[in-house]
């Protein structure tokens, strides 16, 4: 077992240098993983590249599509590889690779709407170039078809040679529109700069032909046709510069397009390089933990192997010791090796060894000891030791049923020793010869003893029932004296506490007159205020009567005013012109009057409002001091009943304290009288338990002389 648990140690521990080791792989595995991802990404970002650059090259809509759904992947692609990522610096970069993927996306979505407008200013300048030559070759065969006309009509050279120049520039402005067209085609296919200036320098040679013309030109058809030429140059120059623009924009979307794969390739390539610098450490950590739990492995082995050596040596050893002291005799051992091995074993089967000798010894001892109610029962026939014991017993047995018949009384028995040389046996016989001789003269004393001991017996239990009986007096009385002093004690408790509360209630009593002196003094204070507080309300009333009086004189002269208007109102008519502004005046002191009529009557309901709450707080303040007046008349009344009420509670509270007072000498003498009684009940006490003693002592001694008795009768002795 031991081998087999060091062997189980070491494929545990090999069993953890296998998971760190798989641990290690696991984690290198996942950095690879993580490689990959990144690896992908870079891999998406160039297939991009290549359908961008097919795309330009070819115009295909199948690689403008095969761009956007890469693009779509390495989005789906970065999310996925951001996931696995557990560190910052990782998540950071896959979010630069996410931002650098939407740049590419957002410069390739403007340059296919470039693209798109510049086909439309491509388009536009072909649809104007057409317009421009199909004009300028127009405006030629009417030239030539009017010198056609000046030949047959016999022009002057003159004439002749204008028309022929005039031919020659619209060729000219023919030819310079080709070679812009031709231009046109280098700087699209090549981007050349030489031929956008080409492109623009001919242009401004054929505008300024189609104005030197339109100059010459005598027909209006002409000059018309020559307008038209300059108007589509110039949209033609106008498309031109809108598309040269256009693709400066396409050129800047490139570059930003290409900014934008190297930004991924570069974050994808640092993303790499730190995964592959954390895959070589954790590809080192794995190697040295390895290295290190192999190590490991090996030095508990040789540990565990050295273990199991003194786990198996050491157990052996004492086990031989225990042995030798068996063999000696020694069975004060003990095996204390307890395992569950082969050692184990072995140590059991010397501790059952040592326990089954330890029992025969212990029989042995009980045999010495005299115990012979013991079994034995032999491990097998061939057990001579557990035989002997048996046999052994058996003999002890049957001495020992003849010596429990002779104490049993039974001395009419015959003991047959075993031989000559059976000490015990010849020993018994002579003991039993002997007791018969003697158990004859014991039985004539016995018979004496019983007689006069059954005489003493009767008259000692007289004497103790005469000794009980007072006894059961002394107690009763002392019960009765004890429930006595407990009833003074329960009087005198509550005595005490009537004296306690009968002195709580006179000080009570004592703070109630205080408590009803001071109400008196305050209904008294009340009383006064009340009377000021009338005094000011009747002044009060007095001073409204005179403002009502005032009221009645300004009334009064409202009245007069609004008289004295209207007289002067009258004189202002008879006045005419002259009494207009004492009309006015007049008029004025009538809606004074008026105002301060309205006024007057206001005051004066204001002031009937006065005087009636005046009058309600006079009636208040009159029954406010005739209740004061009862209340003072009620106080002085319930304090003469509080005096007289303290006086009585005085005198109780005196006669409790006699009345406690009295009690606890009556306790005190109660205490005193069940003192003496509790004396004297100890007294019956001892003079009943020592007549009990001697009861019991006459009736020992005449159950002894019973008992010799009925031994003697119980010896069976032949007569």
């Amino acid at each position: 077992m031991k081998i087999g648990f060091g062997f189980f140690v070491i494929m545990l521990l090999a069993a953890g240098v296998a998971y760190l080791g798989s641990s290690g792989l696991i984690a290198v595995k996942d950095r690879v993983g993580k490689a990959d991802d990144v690896n992908r990404l870079v891999k998406y970002i160039l297939e991009v590249r290549r359908s961008e650059k097919n795309y330009i090259l070819r115009q295909d809509q199948q690689h403008s599509d095969d761009v956007l759904a890469k693009l779509e992947e390495m989005r789906k692609q970065v999310r996925e590889t951001k996931t696995k990522f557990t560190q910052d610096v990782n998540k950071i970069q896959m979010d630069d690779v996410a931002t650098a993927v939407d740049d590419y996306a957002n410069s390739f979505y403007e340059y296919l709407d470039i693209e798109v407008k510049q086909k439309e200013q491509e388009a536009n300048m072909v649809r104007v170039a057409r317009e421009l030559e199909k004009i300028a070759i127009a405006l030629r065969q009417n030239e030539k078809k009017e010198y056609t006309q000046l030949r047959t009509q016999n022009a002057n050279e003159a004439d002749l040679d204008d028309k022929l120049n005039k031919a020659d520039a619209a060729n000219r402005m023919i030819k310079w529109m080709l070679e812009c067209r031709q231009d046109e085609k280098n700087f699209i296919l090549r981007n050349d700069i030489v031929s956008s200036q080409q492109v623009t320098k001919n242009i401004k040679k054929i505008i300024n032909q189609a104005n030197d013309l339109k100059n010459h030109f005598t027909k209006e058809e002409n000059k018309k046709m020559a307008q038209q030429i300059i108007v589509d140059a110039e949209s033609y120059q106008k498309a031109f510069l809108t598309y040269n623009e256009l693709n400066n924009g396409l050129n800047v979307n490139l570059e930003k397009m290409v900014e934008a794969a190297r930004s991924v390739e570069n974050t994808c390539g640092d993303a790499r390089t730190d995964q592959k610098a954390k895959m070589l450490n954790e590809m080192n950590l794995s190697i040295n933990l390895m290295l290190g739990g192999t190590i490991a492995i090996i030095v508990l082995g040789v540990f565990i192997s050295f273990a199991i050596i003194r786990a198996i040596t050491v157990p052996i050893d004492r086990i031989t010791v225990i042995a030798k002291e068996i063999s000696s005799g020694d069975l004060g051992h003990e095996v204390e090796i307890v395992q569950k091995d082969e050692i184990g074993q072995l140590a059991d089967a010397f501790r059952n060894m040592k326990e089954s000798m330890q029992e025969q010894a212990v029989v042995a001892q009980k045999i010495s000891q005299g115990d012979l109610n013991i079994e034995v029962i032999p491990k097998s026939t061939k057990d001579v030791l557990g035989n002997a014991l048996v046999a052994m017993i058996k003999n002890l047995q049957e001495q020992a049923d003849v010596a429990q018949k002779i104490s049993q009384g039974n001395l009419n028995i015959e003991v047959i020793p075993k031989s000559t040389k059976d000490v015990l046996g010849n020993a018994l016989a002579a003991m039993t010869r002997n007791l018969q001789e003697q158990t004859g003269a014991l039985k004539e004393a016995v018979n004496v003893l019983s007689s006069s001991t059954s005489e003493i017996a009767t008259t000692v239990t007289q004497l103790a029932a005469s000794v009980s009986e007072t006894a059961t007096s002394a107690n009763e009385t002392t019960t009765t004296v004890e429930e006595v002093r407990q009833t003074a004690d329960l009087t005198s408790k509550k005595s005490k506490a009537v004296s306690e509360g009968a002195q709580k209630a006179q000080q009570i009593s004592i703070d109630g007159k205080k408590a009803t002196d001071e109400a008196i003094e305050g209904m008294g204070r009340i009383k006064i205020q009340m009377t000021s507080i009338a005094e000011s309300i009747v002044i009060l009333s007095e001073q409204s009567q005179a403002i009502g009086e005032i009221i009645a004189t300004v009334d009064d002269i409202a009245e007069q005013a609004n008289l004295l208007s209207v007289n002067a109102s009258i004189e202002a008519v008879k006045a005419g012109e002259m009494g207009k502004g004492f009309s006015v005046v007049a008029q004025e002191i009538k809606d004074l009057a008026k105002q301060s009529k309205q006024g007057t009557k206001r005051v004066r309901a204001i002031l009937n409002e006065i005087q009636r709450a005046t009058g309600k707080a006079v009636m208040v303040t009159e029954e406010g001091s005739k209740t004061v007046e009862a209340g003072v008349k009620q106080a002085k009344q319930s304090g003469g009943a509080i005096s007289t009420l303290t006086t009585s509670i005085t005198e109780a509270t005196q006669a409790a304290i006699q009345i406690a007072a009295s009690s606890q000498q009556q306790l005190v003498g109660m205490d005193q009288v069940g003192t003496i009684m509790m004396d004297i009940k100890e007294a019956c006490a001892q003079n009943d338990a020592g007549t009990r003693q001697l009861e019991t002592a006459v009736q020992n001694l005449s159950e002894l002389g019973q008992k010799l008795k009925q031994v003697m009768e119980w010896y069976k002795v032949t007569a």
